[in-house]
């Protein structure tokens, strides 16, 4: 049973080793995708805002 559990926590430890590479990539795209989806609320705001402010 122990053997067991050894062999499932190394199958697991490579696993976790084998995405590493993955979150680098995810650390990387994620920053960059939420400023894009910041920057495009920003700009639907001001839009916005320019639009209501256009009209007043």
């Amino acid at each position: 049973m122990f053997s067991d559990f050894i062999t499932n926590a190394t199958e697991l430890i490579t696993a976790i080793l084998g995405w590493v590479p993955d979150i680098g990539e995810l650390l990387l795209t994620v920053p960059i995708l939420a400023l894009s989806v910041v920057f495009w609320i920003v700009g639907k705001c001001t839009g916005l805002f320019g639009s209501l402010l256009g009209k007043a």
